[in-house]
């Protein structure tokens, strides 16, 4: 069994939903392996657990897993993707009518997020290593934009995408 395919299965053996799992663009065995969303803390301690049970999983290979943005020069980075969505009683409070199937609450909540992204950046990137993959040619944002797509699975998806 490959490593990617153990760690895997490590995680759906102790409750966590792999959606998918597969090789990355970058060298030296850079992979994706995507968790099922939840609600926010059960998703905060599933984080936890998803690092321990890489990193155990890795050591029993004799491998190591980082998860530096960019542990490379001259490769693509590594990065986390989330995806955010805002539920009341069984509906999703960021699918409406508006740009992209937007409703105005979720439109607002981009807002927000890109307003103070400078303050949440010092907790989502507190170290220089943080910025080195954010260079042009390396599946990277250089600057900033907003596209979003209809909602997919009852989640509404925006993603921020480099602007050349």
């Amino acid at each position: 069994m490959d490593l990617r395919t153990e760690m895997a299965l490590t995680l759906e053996s102790i409750g966590i939903e792999v959606e998918a799992q597969h090789h990355e663009v970058a060298t030296a065995g850079q992979a994706e392996i995507d968790m099922k969303f939840s609600p926010l803390v059960e998703m905060a301690d599933n984080l936890l657990k998803f690092k321990y049970v890489l990193k155990n999983t890795a050591k029993k290979f004799n491998k190591t897993v980082t998860f530096m943005p960019k542990p490379l020069f001259g490769d693509n980075g590594s990065g986390m993707h989330v995806h955010i969505s805002l539920w009341k009683k069984g509906k999703n409070l960021f699918a409406g009518d508006g740009y992209a199937g937007l409703s105005q609450m979720a439109l607002y909540a981009i807002g927000g997020i890109l307003k103070h992204a400078p303050a949440l950046l010092a907790l989502t990137s507190p170290t220089t290593n943080s910025y080195k993959r954010l260079v042009p040619g390396y599946e990277a944002p250089g600057q900033l934009g907003i596209f979003a797509t209809q909602p997919q699975r009852g989640s509404a998806h925006t993603h921020v995408q480099q602007v050349t």
